[in-house]
Formats: structure tokens, C-alpha cells, sequence
């Protein structure tokens, strides 16, 4: 056997050992050694109910209601997570407000603050919801040329809060 024929033979042994400790430990967290060497590897977390994932190539809006796989796929890529902001910015009013009356619930985006938001057919928000504290909520879908509110009828006007989302500036919450 040759100088070079036993340094192929020594670095196969390793890289099995290698490869087969990896194997043990990558199982518990679900990675592939091809992944890890392409370069490839995503931490990926788990989704959460009521999260809003939007595709960046044709604006489909989906909403999670069980959460389950770590992705949510669209046209080909992964669906961007819409994250909540909470802050009006520059001279468009987003933030949700909430009005409570009795059992009536009303919120709406920029009108109790004199600046309603636009409902044209380019710029409009898209739905209004409240949720609850324990878990429920009601949504309610509006159309350009609409104001930009809802009422809603609740059993206990306490505990909750609302978001509302923009098909511009996306998701919004009071």
C-alpha cells in the first residue's frame, strides 16, 4: 500500500466517524449532513395560531389555525411572516382604535383620530378583527369605498384587542 492510498484509506475511516456521530446527534435536531455542508441549514421555528403569512410573489394572505409544518409554501418560496406593528408612521393612521359602548364593540383605523384611513381601490384595508383574551374572534372584511370600521357584538367588553390589515402595509394591532 502506497503513502497515498493509506491517507485515503485513514481520512475515509475518520470522515465515517464523523459522519456517524453527527448522524446520532442530528436525529434529535432534525438536520441532514448535506444541509449542513451545502450550507443550506434554516432554523426554523414553529408557527402559532392566528399568525398571518403573506407570498411575496402574488400577495396570497393565509392565516394559521393549526399550526403544524415549520413552512408555509407559495409559488415556489417561503411565505414571509407578517409581523404586527404597533405604530402609526408618517401621515397614514393604522393603528386600530378601540370604542366601547355597552356591549358594542367598534374599531376602526384613522377615523377617531380625524384621519381616516384611504379606502380606495389601490389603498385599503382589507379586514378588521377582535380577539379575545380566551381565544376567540370575530373578523369582519371590508371593500374599497367602505370606512375603514367595524362593529362588533361581544359578551364582554373586557380582554381583548384588535388588528386590522392594510393590502399595502400589511398587519396592524391596537
Amino acid at each position: 500500500m502506497t503513502i497515498l492510498e493509506s491517507t485515503i484509506e485513514r481520512n475515509v475511516k475518520i470522515s465515517k466517524k464523523i459522519k456517524s456521530s453527527f448522524n446520532l446527534k442530528s436525529k434529535s435536531l432534525n438536520i441532514k449532513l448535506n444541509d449542513l455542508t451545502n450550507k443550506r441549514l434554516k432554523v426554523r421555528r414553529k408557527m402559532k395560531q392566528k399568525e398571518i403569512y403573506r407570498c411575496s410573489i402574488c400577495g396570497k394572505v393565509i392565516e394559521i389555525l393549526h399550526p403544524a409544518s415549520p413552512e408555509t409554501i407559495c409559488c415556489g418560496k417561503p411565505m414571509m411572516l407578517m409581523e404586527e406593528q404597533t405604530k402609526d408612521w408618517k401621515t397614514e393612521k393604522h393603528v386600530p382604535k378601540i370604542t366601547i359602548e355597552g356591549n358594542k364593540v367598534t374599531v376602526d383605523v384613522g377615523i377617531s383620530m380625524g384621519t381616516p384611513h384611504p379606502m380606495t381601490d389601490e389603498h385599503y384595508i382589507m379586514w378588521i378583527e377582535i380577539i379575545c383574551k380566551d381565544g376567540c374572534y370575530e373578523r369582519r372584511f371590508l371593500k374599497p369605498g367602505m370606512e375603514p370600521k367595524a362593529t362588533f357584538t361581544v359578551a364582554k367588553p373586557e380582554g381583548f384587542w384588535a388588528r386590522e390589515y392594510c393590502n399595502i402595509h400589511f398587519l396592524w394591532k391596537s
